[in-house]
């Protein structure tokens, strides 16, 4: 028997799809890593979805927000006891600003081409961009201290 022990954190107003859990085993079968992303379907009020634009997983990710849908993403508790739990100062950006550590830090990831979560677009992160700028910005100086915050 199979055990892998993934840490995976969804938003109240969201839904793992079924079978999301076992794509991700059978994934770390095929491919272990640190960290496994699946893709996150957007969904708006009357239920319709569009499929989040994920980016690379790597070095390129730091000049931007998260490179997955965070709800879509299962890290080991070893990728945890690296990197640390998520920034709490990060009211909305926690999640990229983990991801963008974990980068630094050298883990991988398994990308798996299937959807895991719906995500509702109804929420904070969805809603007050002002806010995710600001705190994405925060990020990126931190990634590259020598940027201005206007030029982050």
């Amino acid at each position: 028997m199979l055990r892998l022990e993934v840490i995976g954190i969804i938003g109240a107003d969201d839904n793992l799809v079924p079978g999301a859990l076992s794509a991700v085993a059978r994934q770390f079968q095929k491919d272990p890593a640190d960290i496994y992303a699946g893709e996150t379907l957007l969904t708006d009020n009357s239920g319709r979805g569009v499929l989040r634009e994920d980016e690379e997983y790597g070095a390129g990710a730091l000049i931007s927000g998260i490179p997955f849908g965070h709800n879509a993403m299962f890290a080991t508790k070893r990728a945890y006891e690296t990197v640390g739990l998520y920034d709490t100062s990060y009211r909305i950006t926690a999640d990229a600003n983990w991801a963008h550590r974990a980068i630094k830090a050298g883990l991988s990831c398994s990308r798996l081409d299937r959807v895991l979560v719906q995500f509702a677009s109804t929420g904070v992160s969805s809603n007050d961009g002002e806010r995710v700028l600001e705190e994405t910005g925060r990020t990126i100086r931190e990634n590259f201290p020598f940027l201005t915050q206007q030029e982050a």
